[in-house]
């Protein structure tokens, strides 16, 4: 068919460049044709995944405004729970020093957060406005860590027997106590007759809480030394003999005797950081007074 085609140019007397020209014309139109065809269909597909980009943002921000809902209403269920705890209080048909003992034991063995403490009874009677409501007050005092005398009081609270915090009194103690407080609380607990057994009021199993910063242990404060630290050598009486990348051969001067040390060695007050092979140096992190400072042996 194409021979023919050229052959009936060529009949018709039609030169060898016009022909070219026509040929190439239709190449041409073909091409732009092609390439329009591709492009509408790029276009089309461009559009295509610009409304499925539109169509998962929307589905992203609804799950995200999901989750955000989610955990606004669990943070309030929680508060509503707490709120539950704070006030479904049981009275039970009696109350005594030995059973109320027997409760904060319970309260120290569940959370693994036992404290010392002496323990009285300082008052008994009945409520002016029940006279069935009776009541027996206490008062507990003693040293302990801030950290487990939150706890104790904040499950002492939300725990289910009705006994009310009446006072609490907190003292700071010398840096030495490492952290510890003085503390007095007064609580009273109640009772009645018609109320359960106490023997039978369970525990919650309540989130246990934690305090995140000691208010009563001072940041700065005197140089102090831990009993179990006292023996380690100080850093003043020590000298390079030899280093390694790795270790460092200490004399210490007080005793005459060779130690060898490494990352995280103790010493009075602090430890081997690093060694400054560069430099030649033994480096400790010293704690005297609250402040973390930088300590360098030179070997010269």
């Amino acid at each position: 068919m194409s021979d023919y085609k050229l052959t009936l140019l060529y009949t018709k007397g039609v030169d060898y460049k016009t022909r070219n020209f026509i040929l190439l014309l239709t190449l041409l139109v073909l091409t732009v044709l092609s390439a329009f065809l591709i492009n509408r269909n790029l276009t089309n597909r461009f559009t295509g995944l610009q409304t499925d980009k539109a169509e998962l943002q929307q589905e992203l921000s609804q799950m995200r405004y999901q989750v955000e809902q989610g955990s606004h209403l669990s943070d309030e269920l929680i508060r509503m729970q707490e709120q539950h705890f704070l006030m479904d209080k049981i009275i039970p048909d009696s109350n005594n020093t030995t059973k109320t003992l027997s409760y904060i034991f319970s309260i120290f063995e569940q959370y693994r957060n036992h404290i010392d403490f002496d323990f009285r009874i300082i008052q008994s009677g009945q409520t002016e406005s029940d006279q069935d409501l009776r009541f027996n007050k206490y008062e507990i005092t003693g040293n302990a860590p801030l950290s487990r005398l939150y706890v104790f009081i904040d499950q002492f609270e939300r725990q289910p027997v009705f006994f009310t915090v009446e006072s609490l009194h907190i003292d700071s103690l010398p840096v030495t106590e490492e952290g510890q407080v003085r503390f007095a609380m007064t609580f009273i607990g109640y009772y009645t007759e018609t109320g359960p057994s106490f023997a039978k009021i369970g525990m919650r199993p309540l989130t246990k809480r934690h305090l995140p910063y000691n208010l009563f242990y001072p940041r700065i404060h005197e140089p102090y030394l831990p009993e179990e630290d006292q023996a380690y050598p100080g850093v003043e009486d020590l000298e390079i003999v030899g280093l390694t990348r790795d270790q460092a051969y200490l004399r210490d001067r007080s005793t005459q005797s060779i130690l060898t040390f490494e990352k995280g060695a103790r010493v009075k007050y602090g430890f081997l950081d690093h060694i400054d092979w560069a430099k030649q140096d033994v480096v400790f992190r010293m704690n005297r007074v609250g402040l973390i400072e930088e300590y360098r042996l030179s070997k010269n």
